[in-house]
């Protein structure tokens, strides 16, 4: 029993950190890989090749994209292909839910972004959300009421959740970080440092 135990809190503290190391290894390499061919093709020669330089390319390429992104003319040729990518099926499901995700993790933390609530189910039940969107105007069907506000009640130690609509009165603030909460709730709470 106490092998088992500190067994598996061995296991708790180095299979995070042993999981973290290896995706950031596996994607700096997988980015080495993709653009060391460019990388030698702009160098006179392959010996003058320094391992890393693909890596490097890739950082200058996305910067330089973002810039570029910045003038009317890209910006225009980039939503077109945007739209293009939209409506073309198979590919539209997989660009906008990959489109979703980069937005959401490279999006500037605001006050407008998402806070954490506690949302009330029922009388002794309720739940943690995030809300979303404060005015969610395209999601109200005709008839429903102004004061609604769009919630994501994400689930416990898998990716999946629901967006729901709720009255304002049902939602009472935390004070929680996004990040924090939602590390919480996706371990279902066993993540949670008590007295946090």
């Amino acid at each position: 029993m106490h092998f088992t135990t500190t067994f598996l809190r061995g296991l708790g503290v180095v299979l995070p950190i042993g999981l973290t190391l290896y995706l950031v290894v596996w994607s700096v390499r997988m980015a080495e890989s993709l653009m060391k061919p460019l990388a030698l093709w702009m160098m006179p020669s392959a010996a003058d090749y320094v391992p890393g330089s693909g890596l490097v390319l890739g950082i200058v390429f996305v910067y330089l994209t973002g810039l570029l992104v910045q003038l009317f003319v890209v910006e225009w040729l980039v939503r077109l292909g945007q739209r293009i990518l939209e409506r073309t099926p198979l590919v539209k499901s997989i660009y906008s839910a990959l489109d979703d995700f980069v937005s959401y993790v490279s999006r500037r933390p605001s006050e407008t972004a998402s806070r954490v609530v506690n949302v009330e189910l029922a009388e002794g039940l309720s739940l943690v959300g995030f809300i979303t969107d404060l005015d969610p105007v395209a999601l109200r069907a005709p008839g429903d009421p102004d004061d609604r506000v769009a919630v994501y009640l994400p689930m416990s130690y898998q990716l999946g959740g629901y967006t729901v609509l709720l009255p304002r009165d049902r939602l009472r603030p935390l004070d929680l970080g996004v990040e924090d909460a939602m590390r919480r709730v996706l371990t279902a709470g066993v993540g949670g440092r008590s007295g946090n």
